[in-house]
């Protein structure tokens, strides 16, 4: 089952990136967040971005620049009101996270200041004030440094991985099955059955672009720009992955974006669910809370 599980705490970290020129002029915003965006569903017959559609012209709006969407490690994140066919609904949760997103937009220093202590004032109490001030040089080299790496983690097939000509051979049973139910008049039936079709037409595209060998080339990317690091992974892993990372490199400001080069391996559960044949319970995106360091 896919769906919204009350009982599961989501990630809910917005992280906000403001892009500024040479020169101090804004140039665009960048809103990393992990949910899927499949608040459309079968009932929908529009072509849509979903909630990233309304979080882009929330946000351009009020900052007049380009707004990027970055989807965070969000394999079992996704809307807590989804699968539904009223745009409006994608469209609300998209300006629920543009409205976090601009919270965070609207707190930021000027580009290149520091907030600082600077001194006491004597009046009826005496007050300690403070002021953004510019960066000293040394700062600004520190935070001009920008490098890339790249990598490969070597991930092991499941031993219990199917073979594509057994999918094959359940795929046409259930296409049989399927001409079964038309010619019976049971609708119901042979709907199901279609759904299991695609199910399997699915698996075997993701099977036959697999390498050949025991495992997976999972390729990572890492930039590092100024004092952040910005991570590109294939596939969508689980939202373990940002929230470990986070944790473990909690003064660094870390960007996450899955589904990057290719979906890869598609779904990353952590440990202990890869015995489980549909891992995916996606959770709610509601109530973002803006992050920043």
């Amino acid at each position: 089952m896919c769906g919204f599980d009350p009982d599961q705490q989501a990630d809910d970290t917005v992280l906000l990136a403001r892009v500024t020129g040479a020169d101090d002029q804004f140039l665009a915003t960048i809103v990393n967040y992990a949910c899927h965006a499949t608040t459309l569903a079968w009932q929908n017959r529009l072509i849509s971005p979903d909630f990233p559609g309304a979080l882009r012209e929330v946000v351009e709006q009020t900052t007049g620049a380009p707004c990027v969407f970055l989807q965070g490690a969000s394999g079992d994140l996704g809307p807590r009101e989804g699968f539904v066919g009223d745009v409006e609904i994608a469209d609300r949760n998209g300006r629920q996270l543009a409205y976090a997103a601009l919270s965070t937009w609207v707190s930021l220093p000027p580009p290149k200041t520091r907030f600082v202590y600077t001194g006491p004032v004597v009046s009826g109490a005496t007050l300690g004030t403070w002021s953004h001030v510019p960066l000293p040089a040394e700062r600004r080299d520190a935070c001009s440094v920008w490098r890339s790496d790249r990598g490969e983690i070597k991930l092991p097939y499941r031993p219990d991985l199917p073979k594509a000509q057994d999918v094959e051979q359940e795929r046409e049973k259930l296409i049989a099955d399927e001409r079964q139910a038309r010619t019976a008049d049971d609708e119901t039936t042979a709907r199901d059955l279609r759904a299991m079709v695609e199910r399997k037409t699915r698996l075997l595209s993701r099977l036959k672009s697999l390498p050949d060998g025991q495992t997976y080339p999972f390729e990572i990317v890492l930039w590092r720009i100024g004092d952040a690091v910005w991570l590109a992974v294939q596939g969508e892993p689980y939202n373990l992955l940002q929230k470990a990372l986070r944790a473990r490199f909690a003064k660094t400001p870390i960007v996450i974006a899955t589904i990057a080069n290719g979906w890869g391996p598609s779904y990353l559960p952590p440990a202990g669910l890869t015995e489980k044949a549909f891992t995916r319970s996606p959770l709610p995106c509601s109530r973002p809370a803006p992050w920043k360091d």
